[in-house]
């Protein structure tokens, strides 16, 4: 389908961005532009061009949708826009973009992704949404670092590391198998953790602009975000005693830092709900009572597709160098024709994929897929319970909050499995960073491998052996 920048109506916002793509969206219509990148790592090499966007958007649609749920995936529509109107809105928002992502390419030839707007409701214009990656949410049964601790180290809380290491972020507490916990106290508490340091996982926007991330909580402590949503959720008006005699007015509310915590812990609240709440169920979660996550909530349905990936990093190159050298895989094989190839396969194996060899890499690209997708929550507060919801919303109460809400997963496209041996590398260097950080703890400030996280509250014996 050819449409030009003025067909779509007219103006566009950076949202945001990624290794694969630049996101843009409208302020018009609640659709956004998906633009493809190419590999930072080798700008020039052929295999690492990006997917064709009919093979992506097949994929999406035949292989994560039946696996992840049809309402929560929208795979989009290939869209030609003119390249010269492309590069002139890619210009006018050059100034917004991150530091560390432009010097990569955008691509404005060939065919774009036309989707919806997850983080704004149609005909709701006062929304708050709420991005989150929480990455992958369980520890492979084998572990490099077994020989140093009893305990384990889950992936995402080994390269934390080698991040601290390099300068560029500061130590956090937010470890994926909270937020994919059996309690629903966990997860709140991940969720705290992502909101003290957000990094790449989370982000929060207001009527679609972005309010609060990792550039934003760089410039502020999340007062900011934390105002917003007392204003938000409070409609920022209190009955007060005035100046004129007992006469009760509406007017400024000047609230307690202690009341402010106390709404935003609310809000903390509100999606941990609507992330463990069965998706199939209008039925509200009683976490003081649930002891496991929902296999059919959106959480439990990204999780028991994460569950799929075959081996830790290590194994998976070792299997990887082994196919190689058996010539079962190709290794000059461009990553469209592999995906291209092996769609009807995928298809074939999305309901019941083995846990054999020979299926290891088709549940490596849907593994990594489900372990690097973002859920996309937008919030929409009503003045009580009887209203309607809005067309493709779902309703829920939390304490005297009415409120109705849209969920999407984004973020889908399959990994190339030349990213194997990169991962492979980065795995060993994270952890002989993480070896070097605990023997030194006391100069480090992290505690050593073979002490307990303080504080943690951790109630599982497989759990990740975090700092703090």
């Amino acid at each position: 389908m050819a449409i030009s920048i003025n067909d779509v109506a007219g103006f566009w916002k950076y949202r945001g961005e990624g290794n694969a793509s630049i996101v843009l969206w409208n302020v018009n219509e609640n659709i956004v532009l998906r633009f493809r990148k190419r590999s930072i790592s080798d700008c020039n090499a052929e295999f690492e061009q990006p997917l064709p966007l009919p093979i992506r958007d097949d994929y999406v649609r035949d292989v994560m949708k039946p696996l992840l749920g049809e309402f929560l995936i929208n795979e989009g529509e290939p869209v030609d826009i003119d390249n010269g109107d492309a590069q002139r809105v890619l210009e006018n928002i050059q100034y917004t973009r991150e530091e560390r992502w432009k010097s990569q390419p955008i691509l404005t030839d060939g065919l774009l992704g036309k989707l919806p707007d997850y983080c704004r409701i149609d005909g709701v214009s006062n929304c708050i949404a709420v991005e989150i990656k929480p990455k992958l949410g369980f520890l492979h049964s084998d572990s490099p670092l077994s020989e140093h601790s009893s305990q384990r180290i889950c992936k995402h809380c080994l390269y934390q590391y080698s991040k601290i290491k390099s300068g560029k972020f500061m130590r956090r507490t937010y470890c994926p198998l909270d937020i994919f916990a059996s309690s629903g106290k966990r997860t709140s508490k991940a969720l705290k953790s992502l909101f003290d340091n957000p990094q790449n996982n989370l982000k929060v926007f207001e009527n679609g602009e972005l309010l609060f991330g990792m550039d934003k909580a760089r410039f502020c402590d999340g007062v900011d975000l934390k105002r917003t949503v007392f204003k938000w959720l409070t409609n920022s008006r209190i009955r007060y005693t005035g100046n004129q005699g007992n006469r009760t007015t509406t007017g400024c509310y000047r609230f307690s830092k202690n009341e402010m915590e106390r709404i935003f812990n609310d809000f903390i609240d509100i999606i941990t709900e609507i992330l463990r709440r069965p998706l199939s169920s209008s039925t509200v979660v009683d976490e003081s009572q649930s002891n496991e996550l929902d296999i059919d909530s959106i959480l439990g349905r990204i999780l028991s597709v994460q569950k799929l990936l075959p081996e830790s990093p290590i194994s998976m190159y070792n299997l990887y160098t082994n196919f190689i050298k058996e010539k079962r895989i190709n290794s000059d094989l461009k990553w469209c024709e592999f995906v291209a190839n092996h769609l009807p396969i995928l298809r074939e194996s999305v309901v019941d994929m083995e846990s054999s060899t020979d299926d290891a890499w088709y549940r490596y690209m849907v593994g990594t897929t489900a372990r690097d997708c973002s859920i996309i929550l937008a919030i929409y507060k009503v003045g009580n319970r009887g209203t309607p919801c809005p067309a493709n919303t779902r309703c829920i109460k939390h304490q005297d909050y009415h409120l109705h809400y849209t969920l999407g997963i984004v973020d889908l496209d399959p990994k190339s499995l030349t990213k194997i041996p990169l991962n492979y590398d980065k795995y060993r260097i994270s952890i002989s960073d993480y070896l070097s950080a605990t023997t030194s703890s006391c100069d480090s400030g992290f505690h050593s491998a073979e002490s307990s996280c303080p504080d943690s509250g951790l109630d599982e014996s497989s759990d990740c052996l975090k700092y703090r």
